[in-house]
């Protein structure tokens, strides 16, 4: 089965990430581009394809499988102190260890010039995947040390037949949140739920439409 079958749109990121793993690739990866658009999914499908295990890797349960990603609003030094020492771990049962740095951006800058040590000079079996949502907050040496995959915004056919498939949420017919439930990538779920969450702390502070705080939303995430 095709790994990165369930990322829509995305020829070139796959196309890269499918080269990657035909032809052993880079050991660092800087998946990149809008919310929404499968960047996240395309990075587990790698790490599942790396380590040969799709069911524990989507489960979060692989012990070759190392997963970061910020609990507050960014990713300090500490988390990276951490991530280094399990670095130098060698595979437990796989031939690599995939590390996967979700909202990359969010690192501070003394989170990134600690990483940027072992982006230099990797472990021959470790494979870092960075997931941004913008390359501006990471500073070029980091940007330089890895393989860029850009992620384009989905086309607008893209969307009618995410809504053909799940419904519309505007149908007063559709619980919204059984809607978004069954969306099938974990990022754009996420950044909906957001959304409907800004609608229902608007709502239930002010009242009234809501219209304009959502579209304010849409296009600040237009523009990451």
């Amino acid at each position: 089965m095709e790994p990165f079958a369930s990322v829509p749109e995305q020829p070139e990121a796959t196309r890269l990430l499918t080269a990657a793993l035909s032809d052993g690739g880079a050991h660092a990866y800087l998946l990149h581009g809008p919310r929404g658009v499968g960047k996240r999914a395309a990075a587990f499908a790698f790490a599942s394809a790396v380590l040969g295990d799709e069911r524990r890797v989507e489960a979060r349960a692989h012990p070759d499988l190392y997963l970061l990603q910020p609990l507050g609003e960014m990713i300090r030094i500490d988390d990276i102190r951490a991530l280094r020492h399990d670095l130098h771990m060698r595979p437990f049962e796989a031939d690599r260890r995939v590390y996967l740095v979700l909202d990359a951006e969010r690192m501070n800058e003394e989170a990134a010039d600690a990483l940027l040590k072992d982006l230099e000079e990797p472990p021959p079996y470790a494979v870092i995947v960075l997931v941004a949502g913008e390359l501006g907050p990471l500073p070029p040496t980091i940007l330089s040390r890895c393989q860029l995959v850009p992620f384009r915004r989905l086309s607008e056919s893209a969307v009618r037949q995410w809504i053909a498939a799940y419904g519309d949420p505007r149908d007063s017919k559709i619980d919204p949140v059984d809607w978004v439930e069954r969306l099938p990538i974990s990022e754009t779920r996420n950044y909906v739920m957001r959304i409907m969450e800004n609608l229902q702390v608007y709502r239930t502070r002010f009242g009234g439409s809501q219209k304009l705080v959502i579209d304010a939303d849409l296009r600040r995430g237009h523009t990451n």
